[in-house]
């Protein structure tokens, strides 16, 4: 079984507060309710559209060059079995019935359906892993637990804003709970840090290490629309999270 990709827009991934400005700015206010810094929350979570962008962009350029083969290896075969297919399809009894009625037509058929099928573009129903995702889950699972959430919460609020982000056609609670399980697995003490440990301390300050010229180039707002290179780190100068 398979089913159309869905491409993310370079708008939403670069942008996605542009997508329903009400519900992330409610969701945006969360967050900081828990001291969180949501410029980085919101540099991470362009950091995740982009990710998953390349990582399709992978995906389809494996299945692609595995579809090629496949059709190419299709045609030859139905090339081969030219012979038989015509046997099958003009072959009589000596009534003048055709002696294997219509099968010649169905086998042919069938092959050419398989290849029209081949070159659809089409994922797997079941994508093998998602990478972007638990790299983007387990980044933020950790300020959350450290804010005091509960493991419960911490997955309820990493699928809202997933979803707010424009992936809900492949983020669901039960994904984030299996990446979060499978990581406590391999590390019992992960999602036990506070607020002052090294691993999350940056997610608790009120200035983001984010200048205004990298925001505005993560974010694509106008300023920097004209520049078509990423600008310079300007030193001295810090978002403030609002």
């Amino acid at each position: 079984m398979a089913r159309k990709i869905k491409r993310l827009h370079s708008s939403s991934v670069s942008f996605p507060l542009s997508a329903d400005p009400g519900r992330w700015e409610k969701e945006l206010e969360w967050w900081r309710g828990l001291g969180i810094n949501t410029v980085l929350l919101q540099v991470a979570l362009s950091g995740s559209g982009v990710g998953r962008r390349i990582y399709e962009d992978q995906l389809r350029a494996r299945i692609d060059r595995f579809t090629v083969e496949e059709i190419r290896h299709a045609k030859s075969a139905l090339k081969r079995a030219g012979p038989l297919l015509g046997l099958l399809k003009t072959a009589r009894t000596e009534e003048g019935e055709l002696c294997f009625d219509d099968l010649g037509e169905q086998v042919e058929r069938s092959v050419r359906t398989y290849i029209e099928t081949l070159r659809r573009p089409t994922l797997p129903a079941h994508r093998p892993g998602e990478p972007w995702l638990t790299k983007g889950v387990l980044g933020l699972a950790r300020p959350l637990r450290a804010s005091g959430r509960s493991w419960r919460e911490t997955i309820r609020a990493l699928h809202r804003i997933f979803t707010l982000a424009g992936h809900n056609d492949i983020v669901t609670e039960e994904k984030i709970r299996h990446i979060i399980r499978k990581e406590r697995g391999r590390d019992s003490s992960f999602g036990s840090e506070g607020p002052a440990s090294p691993a999350v301390v940056a997610w608790f300050k009120k200035e983001a290490p984010v200048s205004p010229a990298d925001w505005a180039w993560w974010t694509g707002t106008p300023q920097n629309a004209s520049r078509r290179g990423r600008p310079r780190r300007r030193k001295g100068r810090r978002v403030v999270n609002r």
